[in-house]
């Protein structure tokens, strides 16, 4: 039997007629009404940018009962979470959960926001809840050259790929300097992707050891990073 929808009905009941009654019928009214739920949003895990989101979604009836199907998609500050065709992902509630894996967009930098959770079934209201999570910044790993080395009055190149703590290469651009025993040789210029490839002025140096200085300004999305790099000058090899 198909299941009724909300609304109201009317019942016929028809009662024969034989060799001693007349046919009778009654109308009967029905009113069906959805099943109440409950949703929750349980713990929330990893709140770095550009990290997997993770929760589970409680959904319960009134008495607590696990609801077994239906679906809930989820909204980040009111913004439906959608695929690459735009469509609404869904997420099956299986023995009263939903869970949430969602790989964070670069656009969401790190602050606030509001994560509402909104469950849908035929024969139940429609539940939702709403909790809010904060979004934390990258720290960005030291820069780790071995055996900088360069000949008296040559130039010196930095080729390397920025990577932050957790072995992530630096995503999107970044303003970079560049300093050489504290003088700059490189202001705020523009990386991409954690590409750090510069040639820098050397010849003036003398035989000996000497600093790089890498800063990495802060952004939305990584903190600031400020790292040495040994370099050390030697005489030319004859």
């Amino acid at each position: 039997m198909q299941r009724a929808e909300a609304g109201s009905y009317t019942i016929s009941v028809i009662f024969d007629h034989n060799s001693l009654y007349n046919q009778q019928r009654r109308d009967i009214t029905l009113n069906v009404v959805n099943r109440r739920v409950n949703v929750t949003i349980g713990d929330i895990t990893n709140t770095t940018v550009m990290s997997d989101l993770n929760m589970n979604i409680s959904v319960v009836e009134d008495d607590g009962t696990a609801i077994r199907n239906g679906t809930v998609v989820f909204k980040i500050n009111g913004k439906t979470i959608v695929d690459a065709d735009g469509k609404a992902i869904k997420f099956s509630v299986v023995d009263g959960v939903a869970h949430l894996n969602y790989t964070l967009p670069q656009a969401m930098a790190a602050k606030g926001y509001n994560i509402t959770a909104v469950y849908s079934n035929v024969g139940y209201d429609r539940a939702e809840a709403t909790e809010s999570f904060t979004l934390t910044k990258r720290d960005i790993a030291n820069v780790t050259i071995e055996n900088l080395t360069t000949e008296v009055k040559h130039n010196t190149t930095i080729n390397t790929t920025i990577l932050d703590t957790t072995g992530m290469q630096l995503k999107g651009v970044n303003k970079v300097s560049i300093k050489v025993d504290g003088k700059t040789q490189v202001n705020e210029t523009e990386i991409t992707d954690g590409n750090l490839n510069f040639t820098l002025d050397t010849s003036y140096l003398k035989v000996g050891n000497h600093k790089i200085d890498v800063i990495v300004d802060p952004n939305s999305w990584y903190n600031q990073l400020r790292t040495t790099i040994p370099l050390t000058i030697e005489d030319v090899k004859m």
